[in-house]
């Protein structure tokens, strides 16, 4: 049995116990768990049996060249891995746009409850997006006329996750803010 081989084995082996020892209790993911222990007995059946990938070598037409075996396996797990890759991916911008529903929620949460929003509404809004723009808003809010042309206006500030007082100085003026919790553009 050559070098690889035997190393391939020990990772196969380690592999198994460590998926048993890991994915079970708390953390069990029957996903995981079975993609873990695929690939790991696999890998051990791989290592003690190299024929049983012989139909790999064929379909690819490869039985000619030297490591036709390896280089089969080679584009395998290089297909493998790339759709992994893109499934991971899904999953985790899934988890963003998840986690990004839940803080725009908790903003607009906390503007229903405040009573006086209705009031502040007019037929004419204007929306200004803001970053630790305190001292910005400071000298343009002030300057927003009341009405155009007869019609009400009103200002809506979307603050996103202010390390500085932008919320307090808008509410200062009389304007209406929804704040997000934490900044989600940086």
């Amino acid at each position: 049995m050559s070098n690889l081989r035997i190393l391939g084995l020990v990772i196969g082996i380690i592999g198994f116990l460590v998926t048993f020892l890991v994915y079970r209790g708390p953390k069990w993911k029957r996903s995981n768990f079975v993609l873990f222990s695929l690939f790991s007995l696999g890998l051990i059946i791989i290592t003690i049996n190299p024929n049983v990938v012989n139909f790999l070598r064929d379909a690819l037409s490869l039985q000619e060249h030297q490591y036709g075996r390896l280089i089969a396996l080679l584009i395998i797990s290089n297909i493998f891995l790339l759709f992994f890759s893109f499934y991971t991916k899904s999953k985790v911008e899934n988890i963003r746009l998840q986690f990004d529903r839940l803080v725009r929620n908790m903003g607009t949460r906390d503007l229903e409850k405040n009573v006086e929003v209705g009031e502040k509404i007019k037929p004419i809004m204007i929306v200004i997006p803001a970053y630790n723009e305190a001292e910005n808003l400071r000298e343009i809010l002030p300057k927003i006329p009341k009405e155009i042309g007869g019609i009400e206006v009103g200002v809506l500030v979307s603050d996103d996750g202010s390390d500085d007082n932008t919320a307090e100085v808008v509410r200062q003026y009389g304007h209406v803010v929804v704040s997000n919790r934490i900044n989600l553009i940086k």
